[in-house]
């Protein structure tokens, strides 16, 4: 099933802006193991509590099953595995812009994501984020 993932990374959250609503915040946060990489993401904190300082794996896939599953998005039946089995918090959305994100750096990308409403923005080398040239993409968090 590691074949689905994309993108993996470890970020600390430099950030937390509870902003103006209730249960959705936004993290900034950046990579500990590419420091060219950084991340802004919405996340509802209703289900996901998340703080400053703290350090996420966060993973982007193109499927949450094997290869011969075409459920997608839906629960797996008994005795199915699901690669959300290895994450506390699951999303599914859609890439909806790439851009040159540093005029002066032309090997830099920026990624705009939505899930429902709730966005993400990755920065960083193209060579790290060019695996995400998809449509609809699963994120995928755990501490």
């Amino acid at each position: 099933m590691s074949g689905n993932i994309l993108f993996s990374d470890l970020f600390r959250i430099e950030s937390l802006d509870a902003g103006k609503y209730d249960r959705v915040a936004r993290i900034e946060a950046q990579s500990t193991t590419n420091p060219d990489l950084q991340l802004t993401l919405d996340i509802n904190t209703e289900l996901y509590r998340v703080q400053k300082g703290e350090t996420l794996t966060v993973a982007v896939a193109s499927s949450l099953g094997d290869a011969n599953s075409s459920r997608s998005w839906r629960p797996p039946r008994a005795g199915e595995v699901s690669l959300a089995d290895d994450y506390e918090y699951v999303m599914h959305g859609k890439v909806y812009k790439f851009t040159e994100s540093d005029k002066e750096d032309k090997d830099r990308l920026a990624l705009y994501a939505s899930f429902g409403g709730l966005l993400l923005s990755l920065e960083g080398n193209y060579r790290h984020l060019a695996p995400l040239k998809q449509e609809e993409i699963y994120l995928l968090i755990r501490r």
